[in-house]
């Protein structure tokens, strides 16, 4: 195939599984001659069945099934969500518990993935707008805030989070008056940038997440491309401000989605192909 650039997808992905954003991207590549590359720099990995036992006896402890105060199930991401999605006996112990459940999450993003998961897994029938959000989306305290303002005083928080979190929302909980139950649903493994073949066409780096930029560019570095002559591109501006702090002169292109037809065309059309 000729090609006139290679496109490397960044996006994380779940153990065993591929990236569909990688995926699609590569099934419709050839119509734009683009080259992709798929290289997740996040592994995430469910909970373990004995982490989820674990996880299980401390709710047991906190929150008996037949408990009839309300019990704030708060999801801290997207991802968060999808953990929970994974781990069939932490869904059942909450499943038997819908009617005292009360939902939040860190914002509106999460909220959307929070509100699906809870109604495609059976663990409650819930919409979008039953799921408490903080006034400016990621603010924790302010999510805190809402929650003191409904929740009755010395009540129950589950936190679902990633493993090894640093514990802020959890904090913010505890000195807002409530119990709180962390449950680890999921975890992170970090992982190197794929080794890219020699090629004299432009190279493109797809980052949906900031959090994969300051390894990105170490790896770059470590294979003696200089992330300054590499084109990136995203949909977030919060993305190039934070590559901007680590490679002040980076060349950032930015597109409005993550449409696999629309990111093929920006670089295909760009003045760099």
């Amino acid at each position: 195939m000729v090609t006139v650039a290679n496109l490397v997808v960044t996006g994380s992905t779940w153990e065993k599984k591929v990236d569909p954003l990688a995926e699609a991207l590569e099934a419709q590549a050839s119509r734009f001659w683009i080259r992709v590359y798929s290289s997740p720099m996040h592994i995430m990995r469910y909970a373990t069945e004995t982490q989820q036992k674990a996880m299980l006896r401390e709710l047991d402890e906190w929150h008996k099934p037949h408990d009839v105060r309300p019990c704030y199930l708060v999801c801290s991401s997207p991802t968060a969500a999808e953990g929970l999605g994974g781990l069939g006996s932490l869904k059942q112990a909450l499943a038997v518990r819908e009617s005292q459940l009360r939902f939040a999450a860190i914002g509106d993003e999460t909220a959307a993935e929070f509100a699906a998961t809870l109604k495609l897994e059976g663990i409650a029938r819930v919409r979008r707008d039953d799921v408490i959000t903080p006034s400016v989306s990621g603010h924790v305290d302010k999510l805190v805030q809402k929650l003191v303002d409904t929740a009755p005083p010395g009540s129950l928080a589950l936190i679902l989070e990633m493993s090894g979190d640093k514990g802020d929302l959890a904090r913010a909980l505890v000195s807002g008056g409530f119990r709180v139950v962390r449950l680890p649903v999921f975890s992170i493994s970090v992982q190197n940038l794929i080794d890219l073949p020699k090629s004299d066409l432009p190279w493109w780096f797809l980052v949906s997440n900031s959090s994969v930029l300051k390894m990105l560019v170490q790896d770059l570095r470590f294979q003696k491309k200089r992330p300054e002559n590499v084109l990136w591109m995203g949909a977030f501006r919060s993305i190039e401000a934070n590559l901007k702090k680590l490679v002040p002169n980076a060349h950032w292109v930015q597109v409005p989605d993550l449409v696999p037809v629309d990111i093929l065309e920006t670089i295909s059309k760009s003045e760099y192909c």
